[in-house]
């Protein structure tokens, strides 16, 4: 049986900042792959507090295959959702060629 975990979706266009920089999510969105619609939110991130240097990207995190949409509520009035994370090496390869057309030069993880 494959693992399903719940993906609490994010405020949009809220910054959250962290000790060395911020980041803030602008856009999620979904795309067919292999017959499935697979989940995804963009987001960019800025480094402008480190003792290291500056610098920034947009990335690109991949909950899953979407199993079930607005499932629940967090109690921050949050919609709730059923994913079923990739774990298929091939599979991530594909949907991360996919992303990569519509996204250049960004951060991807899954």
């Amino acid at each position: 049986m494959k693992p399903v975990i719940e993906f609490t979706h994010p405020e949009l266009n809220e910054t959250v900042q962290s000790i060395s920089g911020q980041y803030t999510l602008v856009e999620e969105d979904s795309l067919e792959y292999g017959g499935r619609e697979v989940l995804f939110v963009v987001g960019v991130a800025l480094v402008d507090n480190s003792c290291c240097g500056v610098g920034g990207c947009f990335f690109i995190h991949v909950p899953g295959y979407l199993i079930d949409r607005a499932t629940n509520t967090s109690s921050d009035g949050r919609q709730i959702s059923l994913v079923e994370p990739v774990a298929d090496g091939p599979e991530r390869d594909g949907i991360r060629a996919m992303l990569e057309r519509r996204y250049p030069h960004a951060k991807m993880f899954f």
